[in-house]
């Protein structure tokens, strides 16, 4: 049984992104009797192998205000030109 702050640390991304998919249905967190997040650890090893490329997650911390608006204008046009929604 894995507490949400130890598979936050395994995946690398925030409790609050965990809350999110577990709310999205993409990591659904199992329930202790008083309603505690929890998960296994065949279950984090599936959606691992399940969801690798998922995890790459492009960072803007440390760019400058004006990267971040080059970066998310690009994306912004690369969305548009593939008919992509969020």
């Amino acid at each position: 049984m894995l507490k949400p702050k130890e598979v936050s640390q395994i995946l690398d991304v925030s409790v609050k992104t965990l809350q999110r998919w577990d709310a999205k249905g993409i990591l659904v967190a199992q329930r202790t009797g008083h309603n505690r997040r929890f998960y296994s650890q065949d279950q984090i090893d599936k959606f691992l192998q399940n969801n690798s490329e998922r995890l790459e997650i492009v960072s803007l911390k440390g760019l400058t205000s004006r990267q971040q608006a080059i970066i998310k204008d690009l994306l912004t046009d690369f969305r548009k030109a593939n008919q992509v929604t969020r």
